[in-house]
């Protein structure tokens, strides 16, 4: 029944497709940017009905987000500093947000802004995060991100991700408590050097 999405990369569809086009769920979208364009909650929003928080640095952008779309609690603020057990005190249901978005510039910024989240007491069913690799210098930031999501019970999905055949940029993670074996293995895509995003899409989560 989709029409359209905006992710970049098909975010949307794959946050749907983990959880089985679950509505009216909560998200927490770190680096928000544009309403729609190439963002990754606009469809949850408008198509399913979900609520959460977006956090981004620019006032105009900010501005805009609020103006196009009300639903969501949009926040001017720098990523590293912000408090968030308070905002996800607001948003989790026993401790849960369906969805979180780590997406900031550059690497280390990104990497800052996921040690932040207090992931030893609020947990998400799905992370997609931007670790950019293709542009990190230190080539550090990708394994420094997987390892900290790996020792919070976090399990990679579907390694780097890429939009094409050189631009890896984003890891996608599930918690294995809050999705099912069985989709986590439909889903699973982790040992390709490059994932490119409509091969992936098309091809591991129709996986018998």
């Amino acid at each position: 029944t989709i029409e359209n999405n905006f992710s970049q990369c098909y975010q949307d569809m794959f946050v749907l497709g983990i959880l089985n086009g679950k509505r009216n769920g909560t998200f927490l979208e770190i680096g928000g940017y544009l309403p729609y364009n190439g963002n990754n909650t606009a469809l949850l929003d408008e198509g399913f009905g979900w609520t959460g928080v977006s956090i981004d640095i620019e006032q105009r952008v900010v501005d805009e987000y609020a103006k196009a779309r009300p639903r969501t609690n949009v926040i001017c603020a720098d990523a590293m500093k912000i408090d968030y057990g308070p905002l996800l005190e607001r948003i989790a249901i026993d401790g849960v947000v369906d969805y979180l978005q780590v997406d900031c510039e550059p690497s280390a910024t990104t990497f800052e802004a996921l040690l932040s989240i207090p992931l030893d007491k609020y947990r998400f069913a799905v992370i997609t995060y931007e670790h950019d690799y293709y542009i990190d210098m230190s080539k550090t930031f990708r394994d420094k991100s997987r390892r900290y999501l790996k020792a919070m019970g976090y399990e990679l999905v579907a390694a780097n991700i890429a939009p094409s055949g050189v631009a890896v940029f984003e890891d996608w993670w599930v918690h294995p408590a809050l999705v099912s074996a069985e989709t986590i293995e439909r889903f699973r895509c982790v040992d390709k050097r490059i994932n490119l995003v409509e091969d992936y899409m098309l091809s591991c989560p129709v996986k018998a």
